[in-house]
């Protein structure tokens, strides 16, 4: 990422409390100050709590205490938010993160012989995925594919 340029002494005012760090000009969207972790080096030792979004560090004689937004959580992004910020050339890169569910594979070993060859039970039980009685219909899809059989073919 380049910069465009950098302030030696920019003078921020965080919540009440004036504190002076360097800053480097970059072309970011959606945020005005990002600091990171050389200006949390430059506080010297600090308390950071992240489970109430709490930072406390000593400046200028006296304990300084900077509390983050409550509630600040990630939504999903819409359509008409992307057409902007690709208009403004704001996106280098985009990601996404799904949560999926661990797929859980069971034996299922009913109305299976007990006297079942070894060489059975074993690729019953490698390839079990496959052998799992289906717990509902297939996902719907947007093309149905399906081969016509002729009779007499």
């Amino acid at each position: 990422m380049k910069t465009e340029g950098v302030v030696k002494k920019l003078s921020l005012k965080i919540q009440g409390v004036e504190i002076t760090v360097p800053a480097y000009l970059l072309h970011v969207a959606g945020a005005d100050v990002i600091l990171g972790a050389p200006w949390l080096a430059s506080l010297g030792p600090h308390v950071v709590d992240y489970a109430t979004s709490m930072l406390k560090f000593y400046l200028d004689g006296k304990f300084v205490t900077l509390k983050g937004e409550i509630g600040n959580k990630p939504v999903v992004a819409q359509l008409n938010l992307f057409k902007i910020l690709h208009q403004m050339d704001a996106i280098s890169e985009l990601f996404t993160i799904q949560k999926i569910d661990p797929v859980v594979i069971e034996d299922n070993l009913n109305g299976i012989p007990v006297n079942l060859e070894p060489e059975m039970s074993k690729l019953l039980h490698t390839y079990r995925e496959i052998f799992q009685v289906p717990k509902g219909l297939p996902p719907k899809r947007e093309l149905s594919h399906e081969i016509l059989l002729k009779d007499g073919a």
